[in-house]
Formats: structure tokens, C-alpha cells, sequence
């Protein structure tokens, strides 16, 4: 028997030897699978931290926006200083990380297009510029956007010009809902790669109508962010951390051209030969805006890797332990039972222990939570890879030091410092909400649990700290708080008052500026519609009573101007507006709104209509008055018009004679005449011409004042080129060089302009005839004001600017008749055209360097310079 039980235990050894050599290799293989299960785990967990801050920073946009909305039911009108206002009272840069800014885009039919472009000017703006070239039908302009000076280039910006900028705009108001664009470089940032416009729709009634078609005809604009995508996402980088890294593709593609942004290392990029950190790489689709975004993610530089100490443990103890347990087999035959169960339990024993510590180890290295634990000194002797996270202190840097000198920020307050340090000295747990401050300098909230731990005799063996990161969630309390703050003030400044109505309880809660408008202490408000009621106005009880019963059923929106009396018996008028909220069944459970004093306001429209009133019965008796006058002067015009005929007729009639009878003597007494007298008769013949030109000028000059002035757009390109071409024509041989630019149309009456171009280039081809070589020059520029402004420029013989007040009266000459022949009516002729017109003329001069006339004339609303 003991020599078969020998015999058994020698054939048992390499069994057993065997055996276990297979199943260390089972166990290592097991332990990978976990590590990598883990490591899948965590970064699962990571992927969902990274996709909650992506939509966490969109909401904060949408946010941004329903707040700037909230703006056009409160202000009836909204101007400029309103818009800026509202958006100063932000901090744009902290509050919506990646925004260049926050606009409102109007959509203007084109034939509104010049109504608006007026009252936008008008608004502080007299600069305003349209920057369109698209042909739709409506456009969508940039009217506001703050801060000017970043966004300067899309004020007055088409954003309906663009196709994916009109789509997601059209999106927005057909849904009701913000909706982004898909990635486009912008204006304001052309070379920090790709961003997004995210639109949120206004419209003229609240809340909007149900169908699309509705939504599109009540349509006022859209409040709008630009916000580029690199900005976004290194913000998220540092909120999430570089555990993880990612790429985000526009659509479902993940092609080159559809990337939005390259996280580094790229998440797919394979791990080093021989390296720890694992391959992992995964796809998920979000849904922004209306748009569908690709995220691509995986292990970044510093992903936690699970330990595979358990893997490293199996691999070498494994064998080890059978190599011992066949040892122990051939050395102890007489005790067999005794060694089976002794390897049993010691087999068993190791296992729990060695799964007990992996589970220690993950739970240890994967809780995003800061873990310290200190020795009985209180000083660190163990942190965790949550710890280094969040302080950025190493374990070479924390190692040995006390917790609070290390971490507590000089900012923190001294009642918790000292509750802390009270705990320690104490030997007693604590747990609250410290400052702290990381390696770097940053503070940050952390929710501190703090447990001493103890030997098996209740000996204090040191501390073990938890430290949770609040941090984001204390700076989203803070601004609210601060939003509060900020509404409060901008609510009391402009002394609007904030209700809110429980129309389950019936309870109304005011805020300061409420009992500021009605004169009422708060101690006397005791918090119901009744309370308030008491102060309206008799008169308008009834009709108030209504309105809020037609607001609560939806029959129309809450917005209405009753009166109400103070407690000293003046009568005030106050403007109303407010929103009724439902629940999921659409019972009603609350109205909220806003109350401003508007009695200054009624004040002066009262006195408006007074004065109206007073205005027309004046406008009466002055048209009256304007009747008789033109009466009157359609008498005297007839009888300017009998006298014109005469000066035509009876004047005329003595020239042509002495221009006649001159011209006979020269042809009949020619041999007669000596030189003397030929000249004398040719001189007399000159004047007599003058002369009669003269009367044409004089005659010309009376019709232009009685000529009705009509509104007929004309090309000035070609009327200019057709004129000079004319009176070209009557001075063959000259040596011209005429440069004609661009001209810009104009509208006037053809004939009248016509006359200023024959005048204008008459008079430089006339000046201009001493000169070898003679340059004219025709253009026009706009001005500062949007208009333009034609000029005719030469290089003649100018004219002494001293006298430059001369120019545009009859009669008045610069130069001597004998050089320059003409009569001094001409220019006033052309003043006088334009001045009928609403345009002016004016020049610039020097003695014999030439002269420059400018004139200016209405243009149409979309003149430009057009080439031919």
C-alpha cells in the first residue's frame, strides 16, 4: 500500500506539474481579457463625459440665445443702445467659451430694403453699409452684433447670400428651434480654421404661431452667435482632460474633408510596439443643431491604463506555486492529505487575495475622484492617478508632505481651514466643500471626505482623503448668481418690474422694482392677484380681468397698458407683458412677466396729439393760404410767359436786322472800306450775335424756373459720352484726350441733365483750347453719406478761387470776353438745374492749372458705378 501511494504521488508530480504550468497561462490570458474589459470601461465613461460637454457648451450657446430673445417681448421697439446693453451686461468670453460674439439677423423683403437701410441709419448708425450679392427676394442683414469692433465685417452682412447660411437660418424658423450650420470659415476669423453660425428665430408674437408656414409670415429675425469650432473643443480638451482624444466629422463620413477637428494623437493611431497604453478606438453620432456630427475617439496620452499586475503576478507566481506544490509533493510523501489540504487552502487564499487586490487596484485607479492616504504623522504616503489629475502633483512632488500646506488655497475660507485642521488635531473625520489650489495655480472646489483609519487596537494609523472636483459645479452657481445679480440691477436701472404668478396656489412673488413702481412697502404686499388688483384702476378692472382670463386659456398673449393708483392718489400707466408656462397635460401652473412705467410716455403722446391737433387746423389755413398764392402765381407765370414771347420775338427782330445790314455793307462797299471800317462792321455783327445768344440763355434760364422736374432714371454713362461727342464736333482738329470712368445712374429729367453736360464740357473743351494737348476727365465717387457725387475735371485755364462765389450768378464772368467768348448765364443755368433736382455744384480751381465742377444728384437705391 505505501508503495503504491509512493508510486502515485512520483506519477502525480508532473501531472500536477503540468497542470498548473497550463493553468498560470489560462489565468495570465484571463487577467489581459480584464484589463482590457476595463480599459474599455473607463473609456466608455470617458466618452460619455466628452459627449456631455459637447452638448453642456451647445446648450450654454442656446441659453445665450433664448436669453438674448427674451429681450424683443420686454421692448417694444428695439434699437441699437438696447442690443448693446443686453449684451454688455455679459461676459461673452467666460460665459459662452468659442463665441466671437452675439448678433441679430433681420430678414427684409427687397422691396423694404431702402425703408431699412433709412431707420437702421438712423439708429446711431449713419454709417450702416449693405454688404449683399445675392437676389433672393428677402434678405437677412446683420443689423446688431456685439462687440463692434471684433465683428465689424459682418455689419450689414446678406447672411441669406450664402446657401448653407440660409438653410440652417430657414431651419430655425420653420422649426421654432437654434439651428447650427454646417463647419464654414468666418468672416471675423478667416484663418483659425472652420466655425459654425447657430440661429435662434424671433418672431412678432409669443408664443410663436404652430405651423411652418405661420412661423414664416410673423418672422422678425434671428439672434445669432459666431463660434469657432478650435476654441469649442480645446475648451472641452481641458474640462475633459487628455485622457481621451478625438476627432469630430461634419455628417456621418469620417473623409478628410469633413473634419471639424483633429484631436492629437489621432484616436485610431495604433500603440507603440511593446507599449502598455492599449488600441482602442470607437464611433458615435451626435445630433446639434439639426446637424448630425461624427465623433471618433479613443486612448489618449495619458488613458490610465488598467494594471496588469495581476497578470505579471499569475504569470510568475503560477509556476512558482506549482513548481513549490511539487516540491513540497516529493518531499513530504508521508504527510499527502495534510500537503493537499495545506496547497488547497494556500491555492484558494491567494486567489481571493490576488482578485481582492485587482479590484483595489481598478477601483483605486479608475475613480475620478482624488484619493490620498497618509500615515500617522499625516503626511502622504499613497495617491492615486485621480489625485495627479487634478493637482498636477506627482507622487516624487507629494509624497511626504502634509495635505494642507500642499493644497488648501490662501483663498479658502479661514472658517473651513480652521474646522479642517480642528478635525486632524482631533482625530476626528470631516467632510465639506474646500478651495484648493493644483501645481499650476488654478483653485479648485472640491467636496472633501475626510475618514481616519485605525488599527485592530483603535490606534490612529493616519487619514484617507477623498477629494470629489465641484468645481463646475460651483462656477455654474456662481453665474447664476451673478446672472441674478446682473438681471436685478439691469431690471431696477431701467425700472422694470419682474413678476411671477403660481396659478396653482395662486401666490405672486415681486421683485424691488415691482413695489418701486407701485409704491408699496413689501411688509404690505401679502402675495396674491387680489393684493394687486387693489391697485388698479377702476376703469380697467374689468378689462384686466379679461385679458389675463383670454392669456391663460391662449386665446391671444398677455400684453396690455392699464392704470393703476398709488397710495397718494396719482394715477400712473403701466405697460404689461407676460407668458403663461403648462405642464405635460397643458393645465397652466404659472405667469411670468414684467411691468414698466410708461406714464412719462403717455404724458407726451397726449401732448402729441394736442399738438397734431393744433398742426392741422394751421396746415389748413396755410393750404388755403397756398391756394390763393398759386392762384396768383399762375397769373403772373402766364404773364412771364407773354413776356418771354416778347423779349423771343421783339427783340430779335432789331438784331437780326443790324446783323443783316452789316453783313450787306461789308459784301456791297467792300472796296470802300478801308481795314478800320471792315473791322467795325464785324465787330458789330459779333455783338449783335452775342446778343442774341444772350436772349436764348435769358429764355432758357426762365423756363428751366417754371419746368416741372420729373423722377425718370437715366444712364450718365451714355449721356455724357453722346454730349461730348456733340460738342466735339463743333471744334474739328482739337487734340483731345477725354477720359471717361465709370458713371453710377442718376434720376432727374433727361433734358434738364442733358443741359448740365452740355454746359459742363462745353466750358473745358472752351478753357481748355490753348493748351497743345487737352485732358478731360469725367468720374464720379461716392460720398461720405452713400451718395454720389459726379465731377468734370480739365486742365484749362482755372480760375482764381477768391472769386469763386461768382461762378453760378447771371452774368458773372471770370475771364475777359475778348479769350473766352460766352454770356455768364451758362452755369447759372446748371445751378439752377440742380438745385431743382436737390442736388448742388460747386468747384475747385487754380489759376492756369485747370478746374474741377463737381455736382451731385439723387441716385437710385442700388446705384453703382456700371462700365461701358
Amino acid at each position: 500500500m505505501s508503495t503504491l501511494r509512493t508510486h502515485l504521488l512520483h506519477s502525480a508530480t508532473p501531472v500536477i506539474l503540468g497542470l498548473g504550468l497550463l493553468l498560470s497561462v489560462w489565468l495570465s490570458r484571463q487577467a489581459t481579457l480584464n484589463a482590457r474589459a476595463a480599459d474599455e470601461v473607463y473609456l466608455r465613461r470617458l466618452h460619455e463625459r466628452l459627449v456631455d460637454q459637447i452638448y453642456n457648451h451647445v446648450q450654454r450657446y442656446e441659453y445665450g440665445l433664448h436669453g438674448a430673445r427674451s429681450l424683443w417681448p420686454a421692448i417694444p421697439t428695439m434699437h441699437r443702445a438696447n442690443f448693446a446693453a443686453m449684451v454688455r451686461s455679459r461676459d461673452l468670453a467666460r460665459d459662452f467659451p468659442g463665441s466671437l460674439g452675439l448678433g441679430f439677423i433681420r430678414r427684409v423683403d427687397r422691396a423694404d430694403l431702402a425703408a431699412f437701410l433709412n431707420a437702421t441709419r438712423a439708429d446711431l448708425a449713419p454709417d450702416f453699409q449693405l454688404k449683399t450679392s445675392g437676389t433672393a427676394t428677402d434678405l437677412f442683414i446683420v443689423e446688431f452684433i456685439e462687440p463692434v469692433a471684433a465683428n465689424q465685417t459682418q455689419l450689414g452682412f446678406d447672411m441669406g447670400q450664402d446657401p448653407q447660411n440660409r438653410e440652417a437660418a430657414t431651419r430655425a424658423m420653420l422649426t421654432g428651434k437654434t439651428a447650427l450650420t454646417h463647419p464654414l470659415p468666418l468672416m471675423q476669423a478667416p484663418n483659425e480654421g472652420p466655425g459654425f453660425y447657430i440661429f435662434y428665430p424671433i418672431y412678432k408674437n409669443d408664443p410663436p404661431s404652430p405651423s411652418p408656414q405661420a412661423r414664416r409670415d410673423t418672422l422678425l429675425g434671428w439672434v445669432y452667435m459666431p463660434i469657432l469650432a478650435e476654441r469649442i473643443f480645446k475648451q472641452i480638451v481641458r474640462e475633459v482632460g487628455n485622457e481621451i482624444s478625438f476627432q469630430v466629422f461634419d455628417g456621418q463620413s469620417q473623409k478628410p474633408a469633413q473634419l471639424i477637428y483633429d484631436g492629437v494623437p489621432p484616436p485610431a493611431r495604433p500603440s507603440k510596439p511593446g507599449s502598455s497604453q492599449p488600441s482602442l478606438s470607437h464611433t458615435s453620432t451626435l445630433s446639434i443643431g439639426g446637424m448630425t456630427w461624427t465623433v471618433t475617439y479613443g486612448a489618449g496620452g495619458n488613458f490610465p491604463a488598467a494594471s496588469r499586475f495581476g497578470l505579471y503576478s499569475v504569470a510568475i507566481a503560477g509556476p512558482f506555486i506549482t513548481l513549490l506544490i511539487s516540491a513540497l509533493l516529493l518531499s513530504i510523501r508521508r504527510t499527502l492529505h495534510h500537503a493537499q489540504a495545506l496547497a488547497l487552502t494556500m491555492t484558494t487564499d491567494l486567489a481571493a487575495a490576488k482578485r481582492k487586490a485587482e479590484l483595489l487596484a481598478m477601483v483605486a485607479t479608475h475613480t475620478t475622484n482624488a484619493v490620498i492616504l497618509t500615515d500617522g504623522g499625516n503626511r502622504i504616503s499613497w495617491i492615486n492617478q485621480g489625485f495627479t489629475r487634478l493637482t498636477g502633483y506627482d507622487e516624487a512632488a507629494a509624497l511626504g508632505h502634509e495635505p494642507d500646506p500642499l493644497l488648501v488655497s490662501p483663498l479658502a475660507e479661514v472658517s473651513t481651514r480652521t474646522a479642517l485642521h480642528d478635525a486632524i488635531d482631533q482625530s476626528h473625520g470631516f467632510r465639506g466643500e474646500v478651495l484648493i489650489r493644483s501645481k499650476d495655480g488654478r483653485d479648485h472646489w472640491v467636496d472633501l471626505d475626510l475618514v481616519p483609519m485605525r488599527d485592530g487596537e483603535g490606534r490612529l494609523t493616519g487619514y484617507m482623503r477623498v477629494h470629489l472636483d465641484i468645481t463646475t459645479r460651483k462656477d455654474a452657481e456662481d453665474k447664476l448668481r451673478e446672472k441674478e445679480e446682473r438681471l436685478a440691477l439691469a431690471t431696477l436701472h431701467n425700472g422694470i418690474g419682474i413678476w411671477d404668478w403660481n396659478l396653482l396656489n395662486h401666490n405672486m412673488i415681486w421683485d424691488e422694482s415691482m413695489f418701486a413702481l407701485y409704491h408699496i412697502r413689501r411688509e404690505d404686499f401679502v402675495g396674491t392677484e387680489e393684493a394687486w388688483r387693489k391697485s388698479l384702476h377702476s376703469d380697467d378692472l374689468i378689462r384686466g380681468d379679461q385679458e389675463i382670463s383670454d392669456a391663460i386659456a391662449g386665446k391671444k398673449p398677455f400684453d396690455t397698458i392699464f392704470r393703476i393708483i398709488w397710495p397718494n392718489g396719482e394715477i400712473r400707466h403701466i405697460k404689461a407683458v407676460a407668458k403663461v408656462f403648462y405642464n405635460e397635460q397643458g393645465v397652466p401652473t404659472r405667469m411670468l412677466g414684467s411691468n414698466w412705467d410708461i406714464t412719462s410716455r403717455m404724458r407726451a403722446e397726449a401732448k402729441i396729439h394736442d399738438l397734431n391737433a393744433e398742426l392741422e387746423q394751421r396746415v389748413a389755413e396755410r393750404t388755403a393760404e397756398l391756394k390763393t398764392a398759386a392762384t396768383k402765381l399762375e397769373a403772373v407765370n402766364k404773364e412771364l410767359e407773354a413776356f418771354s414771347y416778347s423779349v423771343s420775338h421783339d427783340l430779335r427782330a432789331p438784331l437780326r436786322a443790324i446783323d443783316g445790314y452789316a453783313r450787306m455793307a461789308i459784301e456791297d462797299f467792300a472796296p470802300q472800306l478801308d481795314e478800320t471800317g471792315r473791322r467795325q462792321l464785324n465787330v458789330i455783327r459779333d455783338e449783335a450775335q452775342r446778343m442774341s445768344r444772350l436772349i436764348d440763355d435769358l429764355l432758357t434760364f426762365s423756363r428751366i424756373s417754371r419746368q416741372q422736374t420729373e423722377a425718370t432714371p437715366i444712364d450718365m454713362q451714355s449721356m455724357a459720352q453722346e454730349v461730348y461727342k456733340e460738342v466735339l464736333n463743333l471744334e474739328p482738329g482739337r487734340n483731345v484726350q477725354f477720359d471717361l470712368k465709370p458713371l453710377p445712374p442718376a434720376v432727374g429729367t433727361p433734358a434738364m441733365i442733358r443741359q448740365v453736360w452740355v454746359n459742363l464740357l462745353s466750358n473745358a473743351l472752351k478753357f481748355t483750347r490753348k493748351r497743345a494737348a487737352a485732358c478731360i476727365e469725367v468720374s464720379a465717387q461716392q460720398d461720405a453719406a452713400g451718395g454720389w457725387v459726379y465731377h468734370v475735371k480739365d486742365n484749362g485755364a482755372g480760375f482764381d478761387m477768391r472769386h469763386a462765389d461768382k461762378l453760378f450768378g447771371v452774368f458773372q464772368r471770370l475771364h475777359n470776353q475778348p479769350d473766352f467768348e460766352g454770356t455768364g448765364v451758362g452755369l447759372a443755368l446748371v445751378h439752377r438745374i440742380l438745385e431743382r433736382h436737390g442736388g448742388r455744384i460747386w468747384a475747385e480751381a487754380a489759376v492756369d492749372q485747370g478746374a474741377c465742377f463737381y455736382f451731385s444728384l439723387p441716385s437710385s437705391t442700388t446705384a453703382g458705378p456700371t462700365g461701358h
